[in-house]
């Protein structure tokens, strides 16, 4: 109960801009957040059956520390903001792509006019999803999150994050950023999806 009032509070903290439907966001992700948590992700695992259309860059960044979580919501949003600049060079934006979870552990994603298809794994203890991608005969692990009305389908950048921090000891504009990751024990980047 404890950490589902610390996580109202670090989604109320981080909104306080917000107009009132930010805050109707807010509360609807720290719901969901609480509700999946008390379920032991059987809210993910149902609700990601369906068809979910890109909406912006997903970034979810994790730490043992309480403190470093609640900066980690205000820098999410910071790295969210410049992938979408990164993802906007290269087509990826809203109403571009889609995304389809079947309850038949199947999901279908349209690439290019092709379609990407495919089985899926889902395990509600640690959020894992990995995609076993057909015809490429390949399988992708990430998580997925649902988070309010929103789906977050992240993958882990963790060798990214080794490279910025052993970079940043020796380039003094990275040491601020090197600093900061090191405060985070895991850090996924990927894509926000809506129904």
């Amino acid at each position: 109960m404890k950490r589902f009032f610390v996580l109202m509070l670090a989604g109320l903290l981080c909104s306080s801009a917000a107009s009132a439907q930010g805050w109707l966001d807010a509360m609807k992700r720290v719901a969901t957040d609480a509700i999946d948590q008390a379920t032991g992700g059987k809210l993910t695992e149902k609700a990601i059956v369906g068809t979910w259309n890109y909406s912006a860059p997903g970034v979810k960044m994790n730490s043992s520390d309480m403190l470093a979580n609640v900066g980690g919501t205000v820098m999410e949003s910071t790295v969210s903001e410049k992938l979408k600049g990164i993802y906007e060079k290269v087509g990826i934006v809203p109403g571009a792509c889609t995304i389809t979870f079947a309850d038949d552990d199947t999901f279908s994603m349209p690439v290019k006019g092709r379609a990407v298809t495919g089985t899926y794994e889902f395990d509600p203890s640690t959020h894992a999803i990995t995609l076993h991608v057909g015809k490429l005969k390949t399988a992708v692990t990430g998580y997925a999150y649902i988070s309010g009305g929103n789906l977050q389908l992240v993958f882990p950048v963790d060798k990214l994050v080794s490279f910025v921090t052993a970079v940043g000891s020796k380039i003094s504009s990275l040491s601020s950023l090197s600093t900061l990751l090191q405060k985070y024990d895991d850090v996924n980047l990927g894509f926000e999806f809506s129904k």
